[in-house]
């Protein structure tokens, strides 16, 4: 009887990671009520959703904590090392989650986080299968697909499957006038959405699917193609140049050292325009991200002691609240197009230099490619936020960390 019930817990436990592997980017979601609002306005970022993918990781940590107990034992050694720099990360999560607005949600999606790094250091246990066959495969299934899908979608110029409860995708058409974009690459016209919220996050799978293929020699030229067509759907110069940079980096042996001197680059010249955001006022894309930006730094001379410790886990809507109704008039209600500032506003910057210290420490011990992967998220990351908020592309990454971090904590994956 003990066998079959360890044979039943050890199967289950693959099933789910199967699963999880190849419906990584559903994009159904249960949207928790009563929604929470801003003075009467609902905002997207603060309803509480939970998605397929979510769900599958909650459960596959169920049956995985003896694993990751395991996990934590072998590698104790490394933890310790950098107690004092987790300690602090978990300190200001639970600080600024206890001062948040929003408990339930800053307690559910700081525990997805969580749960993805935990189970992240046991995929490696998983030996029974190939997990690198199964995870390329299906990146290439839903590369081919979303490709052939955002086709249909930029061609019709609106949703083409027409339901969202089957399909996951969102029903749209040119009626939405705010989702039409008029930027370098696409000209009073709808992106390709996929089936994600955003036009930039379908992008952005071409983006990291595509990278992450390079690095494990999974790629061809074909799939590059699918990739650049993906990423011109998606109408977003910043993840063409992402990729331009990627392929430039990888291709030609370029020392990486000079990307994160760009990256810096690109903070710093943010910062320096958003002194003189309104000059850019014709440019929506340019004018909403150096507004955030400005409005940011206001906010954080205005409270230094809430820019260290963090405001609470997203309470920035409700701190700068007059300033977006005043700016929304122009869009809609957004978060800091910058995963760094965004930091800021829910963690602190304490927990932000904590974090980018482990980062850092991360990227050094990694492989040079897998450097040149970490810089080009931290170069996409600049300009926009949806790695820190969007549940398919966090679940994208979660299956990618276990190979980027393979040097560091000895992490050998079949």
């Amino acid at each position: 009887m003990n066998k079959l019930l360890i044979n039943f817990y050890e199967k289950s436990k693959y099933f789910i990671l199967f699963l999880l592997v190849i419906l990584f980017p559903v994009n159904q979601q249960l949207h928790i009520r009563p929604f929470p609002n801003i003075e009467g306005v609902i905002v997207d970022y603060l309803i509480l959703k939970i998605s397929i993918p979510e769900v599958l990781l909650i459960v596959l940590t169920l049956f995985n904590l003896n694993w990751i107990i395991r996990s934590l034992k072998e590698h104790a050694e490394v933890i310790s090392k950098y107690l004092l720099l987790w300690l602090i990360i978990i300190g200001f999560s639970i600080l600024n989650i206890f001062k948040s607005n929003y408990p339930l949600l800053a307690f559910y999606e700081n525990l997805i986080l969580i749960l993805i790094l935990l189970n992240s250091l046991t995929l490696k246990y998983f030996q029974k299968i190939n997990l690198l066959y199964l995870f390329s495969n299906s990146i290439k299934f839903w590369m081919f697909t979303l490709l052939i899908l955002g086709i249909f979608q930029f061609y019709a110029q609106e949703s083409v499957l027409g339901s969202y409860y089957f399909f996951g995708e969102f029903t749209y058409s040119s009626d939405n006038y705010h989702i039409k974009q008029d930027g370098m690459l696409i000209k009073n016209l709808i992106p390709a959405y996929g089936i994600f919220s955003h036009s930039n996050i379908y992008g952005a799978f071409f983006l990291i699917s595509s990278m992450f293929l390079h690095l494990v020699k999974k790629n061809s030229l074909y799939l590059t193609l699918i990739a650049i067509g993906g990423i011109f759907l998606s109408g977003s110069l910043n993840i063409l140049l992402g990729f331009i940079f990627f392929l430039i980096f990888f291709y030609l042996k370029i020392n990486y050292k000079i990307l994160a001197i760009y990256c810096l680059f690109c903070f710093l010249v943010l910062n320096y325009l958003s002194f003189g955001f309104q000059s850019y006022q014709e440019d929506l894309s340019i004018y909403r991200r150096l507004y955030m930006i400005n409005l940011s730094n206001i906010k954080f001379s205005e409270d230094i002691f809430g820019a260290i410790t963090g405001f609470g886990y997203y309470n920035y809507f409700k701190i700068v609240s007059e300033d977006l109704f005043f700016y929304e008039i122009i869009r809609f209600f957004q978060p800091p197009h910058n995963v760094f500032y965004l930091i800021v506003w829910n963690y602190g910057l304490i927990f932000l230099i904590a974090f980018l210290i482990l980062l850092f420490k991360l990227i050094k011990n990694a492989d040079k490619e897998f450097k040149i992967f970490f810089l080009i998220l931290i170069l996409i990351s600049m300009f926009d936020h949806f790695i820190f908020t969007n549940h398919q592309i966090k679940m994208l990454l979660f299956l990618i960390l276990p190979y980027s971090i393979n040097r560091v904590l000895s992490i050998k994956m079949n």
